[in-house]
């Protein structure tokens, strides 16, 4: 009797584990396992997860569900939404690493998700952007996720910064200068409307918590991850203006309102990046120039050399006419 009672206990617990592992870790999707080939199994937990990637799939929702299911892919994501944003499939746990990035560190500090449809052509509606949101929302509140969006490509390393980006914005492991990854992507392209989304998840969060002005940090770096100090940094948007300049780690802190910003860095008069930001939440932002300041570059060092020779020659020509 005993024995059996063992068993039934037992029996019991696998039932119960089994349940739990069949369940999503967004509460709002439905669970659908990648082929385990397709991701790495890991153990990562709230820090780790950073980056929230958003890619466009080339296909249908169906189509992408099968195909992360299918051995011979060899990519995955964690989510996949489809074009109406009315049907959320979990495919990889947040524990473990997708590939989605095409930038394998990218890969290890993020969360990706694919949405139906087509780059440069589908019009996704605002159910779409608003569970997108959601969602968004959900993985700053339960792992690392800051809620801003800043344009152009992201900083080298995954570790220099948070938030959320589209495919094109990963750098190329081997040219970081080159958003997209390793394959150049330009997903989610021109008809995803980045201000919509952002609005949507200004609403949401706002919604939930009572907002004042946010702590935001803008550090300005080289692709070689050093500090660039003394350079201006230009913030307009939402009815404020700030003109900073870098500190000795390349930093300037800012009390934002929640919203739209245009970031601009020059120096001596120079522009050397203009681009969008929108911040929602607290956020350590890393924007990398693709130049070296304060240093002149192999290639002005080359024109300069030419330059003196040429007005060298062409002295020595003068004089030499002169004195006939």
């Amino acid at each position: 009797m005993r024995g059996i009672l063992s068993l039934l206990i037992i029996l019991l617990m696998v039932i119960v584990a089994v349940k739990v592992y069949s369940q999503p870790d967004y509460p709002e999707a439905t669970w659908n396992p990648a082929d385990p080939g397709n991701y790495l199994s890991s153990n990562r937990g709230r820090e780790d997860v950073r980056w929230f990637i958003i890619h466009v799939a080339e296909g249908s929702y169906g189509g992408t569900i099968n195909w992360f299911k299918n051995p011979k892919a060899r990519v995955s994501a964690h989510f996949v939404i489809n074009e109406a944003g009315t049907h959320l499939t979990q495919m990889v746990r947040i524990k473990d690493i997708a590939w989605h990035a095409g930038n394998s560190l990218y890969n290890r500090y993020s969360v990706g998700i694919e949405i139906a449809g087509y780059v440069g052509s589908t019009i996704w509606p605002d159910t779409l952007y608003k569970n997108l949101a959601k969602l968004a929302v959900w993985l700053h509140e339960n792992y690392n996720v800051a809620l801003v969006w800043v344009e152009g490509v992201a900083p080298p390393s995954p570790l220099q910064s948070s938030g959320i980006i589209g495919h094109i914005q990963v750098p190329d492991p081997s040219n970081p200068r080159v958003g997209g990854g390793r394959s150049h992507h330009t997903d989610p392209g021109s008809t995803f409307n980045w201000i919509k989304f952002m609005n949507y998840v200004r609403e949401l969060y706002t919604s939930l918590h009572d907002l004042e002005k946010l702590n935001v940090t803008i550090k300005i770096v080289s692709l070689s991850g050093s500090p660039i100090s003394g350079i201006t940094v230009r913030i307009e948007g939402e009815g404020e203006s700030y003109l900073l300049h870098t500190d000795s780690e390349g930093r300037v802190n800012l009390k934002l309102n929640p919203g739209e910003y245009r970031v601009r860095i020059e120096k001596d008069g120079v522009k050397y990046d203009e681009r969008r930001m929108y911040v929602v939440s607290d956020a350590e932002v890393c924007i990398a120039l693709p130049v070296e300041l304060g240093a002149a570059s192999s290639s002005t060092l080359v024109l300069t050399f030419l330059l003196f020779l040429a007005v060298f020659i062409f002295a020595y020509l003068i004089t030499g006419m002169l004195n006939r």
